[in-house]
């Protein structure tokens, strides 16, 4: 039943900070003049702080997904695959790094 949870909230920490970093750099970024968004702030009817921030929540996402695949992956290679739940996070993370190669860690990311 708590296979994995330790490695959970190992992870919960970096992805929370990574994520709200990158939303702020996204957030900066997108609220600069010059993209496209309107010379009245407008863009598709929403104003232009909004356009930013859903800009910048999705950005932002993609970051923390792709820099935290690699624990989402040893934490469901722990939990689901019997051959690695006795191994712990870094018994677990030798053992796909040894079978799959470093891209074993970003397996069935998008």
């Amino acid at each position: 039943l708590y296979r994995g949870s330790g490695i959970s909230l190992v992870n919960y920490l970096p992805s929370s900070a990574l994520w709200w970093g990158s939303y702020r750099t996204a957030l900066e970024a997108l609220s600069s003049p010059g993209w496209g968004l309107g010379a009245e702030g407008e863009a598709l009817g929403v104003s232009r702080p909004r356009v930013s921030e859903m800009l910048a929540g999705s950005v932002a996402g993609v970051v923390t997904s792709f820099a935290t695949a690699p624990l989402d992956i040893v934490k469901l290679r722990i939990q689901i695959d019997s051959s690695h739940a006795g191994l712990g996070a870094g018994g677990a993370l030798r053992q796909i790094l040894a079978a799959e190669g470093a891209l074993g860690l970003w397996r069935g990311w998008p």
